[in-house]
């Protein structure tokens, strides 16, 4: 029974970082409306390879804008 209720809550872990990592791309196409609109189904061309993603990314203190 322990086991089944373990498996449980990491099913329902795996549902909420889905639905999480949905709702993000969603919100960063109608907030920021990226030249290159990014798809909640794939993760293909997010993170700092992504203009907006690279810049909500990287650490406060460096310039994302900056070419350097």
């Amino acid at each position: 029974m322990i086991l089944q209720v373990q498996e449980g809550a990491n099913g329902a872990h795996g549902d909420d970082i889905k639905r999480v990592k949905e709702e993000l791309v969603t919100w960063i196409n109608q907030d920021y409306q990226p030249k290159e609109i990014l798809n909640p189904k794939t993760q293909s061309g997010q993170g700092l390879l992504h203009d907006v993603c690279g810049g909500l990314l990287v650490p406060i203190d460096f310039d994302w804008e900056d070419p350097q």
